[in-house]
């Protein structure tokens, strides 16, 4: 039986710094969140790994969580940072790639003013030359720029790119469209993949989630991309192996954000949406 990885989840630690976001009037997630206060949870939940990924736009949280992978067992990999604004992010890169559980970047398009600058020549030729590497690069968008995405995907045919939390669909509201419409003109993308996560957040704790109000949701996933030619995946599902672990199929999003008595934050997750990262 090959392992259980959990696809997404985050680390941090307020001391360092590198989240300038995270402020006292986000108590959920003004503090530390450690392997120790994970680990009860994947084995309640049969996890075996888990893909860390970054929370800040900085070098630096990736080399902490690099550091942190090599003295944690349950990390399988680190999804980092690059600048690709930065002429030196190749240089940069290269010295992440050298680290055998460095396995991506992410692209932080939700924190961007304005999403068409990931359209300039200088950020499309950066983003190819990963493409051509075949380097797989998530990417955090919210539903009104999946159209900015869109284009990008257009420019950069070969990027192999792992849509987080499924593109952040307003699941509160209920009006799915225009992002199923998106999320399906996206799935021409044979390389495209998609993280089915994040969905509590975007969700109303009072209906969505006590009422099993998911079932649209995956429905409109399900119907419109994939029985299309090319679907949006699952992004571990076709992942190559790395140092002996055989990935499977994302699993649902296990957080170290289950508080220290280890319920899990209800209906604050929602007040806090920025959690979703």
């Amino acid at each position: 039986m090959g392992m259980r990885i959990d696809a997404h989840q985050h680390y941090w630690s307020i001391a360092r710094g590198d989240y300038g976001w995270i402020t006292p009037e986000l108590p959920l997630m003004n503090r530390d969140y450690l392997p120790e206060m994970l680990e009860a949870h994947l084995k309640r939940h049969g996890i075996d790994r888990t893909i860390v990924v970054q929370a800040a736009q900085t070098a630096a949280e990736t080399e902490y969580l690099l550091e942190l992978s090599e003295r944690t067992e349950s990390i399988a990999g680190v999804v980092g940072w690059l600048d690709l604004f930065d002429p030196g992010h190749r240089e940069l890169y290269e010295k992440f790639r050298g680290h055998p559980k460095f396995v991506g970047f992410r692209i932080m398009i939700q924190e961007m003013e304005d999403a068409s600058a990931v359209l300039e020549d200088g950020f499309v030729e950066g983003l190819t030359y990963y493409a051509q590497l075949g380097v797989p690069v998530d990417l955090l968008v919210l539903p009104h720029q999946l159209d900015v995405l869109m284009e990008l995907a257009d420019r950069v045919p070969g990027l192999r790119g792992v849509i987080d939390h499924l593109g952040k669909p307003p699941i509160a509201s209920g009006r799915l469209d225009p992002w199923r419409e998106q999320l399906t003109r996206l799935a021409a993308h044979p390389n495209l993949y998609c993280k089915l996560s994040g969905m509590v957040t975007e969700a109303d704790h009072k209906q969505t989630v006590a009422h099993g109000g998911f079932s649209p949701l995956c429905q409109a996933y399900r119907g419109g991309v994939r029985h299309e030619a090319h679907p949006v995946r699952e992004r571990l599902a076709r992942m190559p192996a790395r140092g002996g672990l055989r990935p499977g199929r994302g699993s649902a999003r296990t957080v170290a954000a289950a508080g220290p008595d280890g319920r899990r934050a209800g209906r604050s997750l929602r007040e806090q949406r920025g959690w979703v990262l």
